[in-house]
């Protein structure tokens, strides 16, 4: 399950408890990291082959949230002709003029090593946000 970022962990406190606004900019887009970042700090994001610098749009493959979660079911999320490396973990960004980090998880399945040219899928209904 994706843990959030310190500041937005903050932000959202501050909004449910204060009333204070929380503004996002859309659309909300997914990095690869070949290293995972923390609670504090982002990871060393994927550079090279075709990869899009600042990830792939997610917001639009994200279904209707329930029971404090939300997933991935519109669509699933693919990267293609990818660098050869290793991907690590991903992290959720925003799309302002200086991106807002939101979330971030190490893969479940441990690091995927990828050959030069490789597509990556999450599958539909793969990727869980849960707050709870």
């Amino acid at each position: 399950m994706p843990a959030l970022e310190t500041t937005t962990a903050n932000k959202l406190l501050d909004l449910l408890t204060k009333g204070t606004a929380f503004t996002l900019t859309t659309p909300i887009k997914m990095r690869l990291y070949s290293v995972a970042g923390s609670a504090g700090a982002t990871g060393t994001e994927v550079t090279g082959g075709s990869y899009p610098a600042g990830g792939v749009t997610v917001s639009t493959a994200m279904g209707t949230s329930g029971s404090g979660s939300i997933t991935n079911s519109g669509s699933a999320v693919t990267y293609a002709g990818l660098p050869a490396g290793n991907v690590a973990a991903v992290e959720v960004w925003d799309s302002t003029g200086t991106p807002v980090r939101l979330w971030y998880q190490a893969l479940s399945g441990g690091t995927k090593t990828l050959g030069a040219g490789d597509t990556l899928t999450f599958a539909t209904s793969s990727i869980t946000f849960t707050m709870s």
